[in-house]
């Protein structure tokens, strides 16, 4: 019959003395004869009810317990398999403790083993040893102190869960952590990709010095180069195409792969369009921020007024300050006026003064402010009459003339949120040159009209060929507002001919002796010609003559 390994025998101790420590103290022990781990421990409440809690342990004897001290404390020095030290770290997502035991002066103590490698007592390269593992257990680390084991216990499955996490957001902070243990010299940042994944950025927070060797040296590698440097650009490279040097952290990810590098200054910075009359000024408009990047060649910006009122973008040559060479886009997001009174437009007079009416020779400057810094970056944006601010220019004049409206009735109206078609345009426009132009006269060859008469009138109206000096006069309103319409005055239009295009329709009306009320079909010929006025404020039923 085989004897028992003396250290079976050892272990076999050990296990007695931990199962009737956790009898004591009421914790559901299970036997769990798995690899490396020889029980799994739920911890009661003080009413003998099953929680959540729950532990593993390794369990291990010695009749020779060593001890070490190191600095001003003493720690108990165990062996243990490099694997298996491995596997606790890496496999098991459930808190594991060692626990070694002094079977001889029956005292035991314990170490929880996925936090160990934060402790520094690891080697440098302990992954790569074939031998044991050293372990320094505390000695303070007493199985007796049942109090400071299970407030151990409690931390070490917060732990745990933090590394483990059930929520993206709780991972994202594990994560981060670990980042900046390796290298605290970077902030992490972090991001959805196009595909919703989130990936970490690193931005330095003091001055770094980092070597960069680019690997295979061609054409689309010379490409990357030139986009990283000379133009600041974000680029992506391939898991080992870029060698970082400096810090560990960076290495580790280049190693990785693939990854993006964005090597340029990046700063804040507060923007102005100044308008330009020769050295006048005769505009300006501030309050934009935003970003300013730039690389050994090239520069590029974007900016946003009120919340995205307003966005500008530009991109150009350092060393070129011609305007040709540069590449700009402005917009208005008219939106953000949407509910508004029309005369308290945030920042429409400033937006208006810059890229409003202009006259021949002015021009528009871009200044940009880097923040905490006096110098200011002058771009010149060139004459009005180029692609950036064309559609703009055209909204602003739509605007200002609603204005002008407004102010000439009376009225702070709020436009209509759906936006305006173009027949409101028309109408706006039309309204606007009657109110500030005087009458109007235009041809009326395509006018239709339809409009009821009393039958009374019938017979003045079947008899002419043509109807000359016909006029009549009707409220003028404004239909794009929220609400109720909103009153201009009366707007009397006088024909000089108009011709009756249902004359023999009205006849057989006459005939028949119906003459309640007719309808009117007028058409304009070859010459006929329209006048149009409004008086402001006016009101009347629509009547005919």
């Amino acid at each position: 019959m085989a004897n028992k390994p003396q250290q079976h025998k050892i272990d076999d101790k050990a296990k007695v003395f931990l199962h009737k420590l956790f009898d004591d103290i009421s914790w559901n022990v299970e036997l769990r004869p798995d690899y490396g781990i020889d029980y799994r421990v739920q911890i009661l409440d003080k009413d003998n009810n099953i929680t959540s809690k729950v532990f593993l342990v390794q369990s291990k004897g010695t009749e020779h317990l060593k001890i070490l001290k190191k600095g001003n404390q003493d720690f108990v020095t165990f062996p243990l398999s490099r694997q298996r030290l491995e596997d606790y770290l890496n496999v098991y997502r459930e808190p594991v403790f060692l626990c070694v035991v002094d079977t001889v002066h029956e005292i035991g103590y314990w170490l929880f083993l996925q936090e160990y490698p934060e402790t520094g007592f690891l080697p440098e390269k302990w992954i790569e040893n074939t031998s044991d593992v050293t372990v320094y257990i505390p000695v303070a680390n007493k199985l007796s102190d049942t109090s400071a084991l299970l407030l151990a216990v409690d931390k070490a499955i917060h732990y745990m869960n933090e590394k483990y996490p059930g929520s993206p957001d709780a991972a994202i902070r594990r994560v981060t952590e670990e980042y900046k243990k390796i290298d605290p010299r970077f902030e992490v940042k972090w991001q959805q990709d196009e595909a919703g994944k989130m990936c970490p950025s690193f931005r330095p927070n003091q001055n770094v010095s980092l070597s960069f060797t680019f690997k295979a040296d061609t054409d689309e590698r010379r490409k990357k180069v030139a986009d990283l440097i000379d133009r600041g650009l974000r680029v992506q490279f391939a898991k080992d195409e870029v060698d970082i040097q400096g810090s560990e952290l960076l290495a580790q990810d280049a190693k990785r792969g693939p990854l993006e590098i964005q090597w340029a200054s990046n700063e804040k910075v507060s923007l102005s369009f100044v308008r330009y009359d020769g050295e006048r000024i005769c505009g300006r408009l501030d309050g934009f921020t935003g970003t300013l990047t730039t690389g050994r060649k090239q520069y590029r910006f974007e900016a946003i007024l009120a919340e995205g009122l307003m966005r500008v973008s530009g991109i150009g040559d350092i060393r070129n300050a011609v305007p040709t060479e540069h590449k700009y886009t402005i917009g208005i997001d008219l939106e953000k006026w949407s509910g508004v009174p029309i005369n308290n437009l945030l920042y429409f007079q400033q937006i208006h003064a810059v890229f409003g009416l202009w006259e021949k020779g002015q021009t528009i400057k871009i200044e940009i402010h880097p923040n905490n810094q006096p110098d200011v970056i002058e771009l010149i944006l060139g004459c009005l009459d180029n692609e950036y601010v064309t559609d703009v220019k055209w909204w602003l004049s739509i605007l200002k003339k609603i204005q002008e409206i407004a102010q000439k009735v009376g009225k702070n109206f709020i436009l209509r949120q759906k936006g305006l078609m173009q027949k409101d345009i028309e109408n706006i426009e039309r309204i606007h040159a009657l109110l500030f132009g005087g009458a109007k006269i235009a041809s009326a060859e395509k006018w239709n009209l339809k409009m009821s008469i009393v039958g009374d009138n019938i017979e003045k109206f079947v008899e002419p060929n043509l109807l000359n000096n016909f006029n009549f006069t009707a409220n003028e309103i404004l239909l794009c507002v929220e609400g109720d319409p909103v009153l201009i005055g009366t707007c009397t239009r006088l024909f000089n001919f108009l011709k009756l295009n249902n004359r023999d329709e009205l006849r057989k009306q006459l005939n028949t002796g119906q003459r309640e009320s007719a309808n009117l079909v007028l058409g304009g010929i070859a010459g006929s010609m329209v006048t149009e006025s409004i008086a402001l404020g006016e009101s009347v039923a629509p009547k005919s003559h």
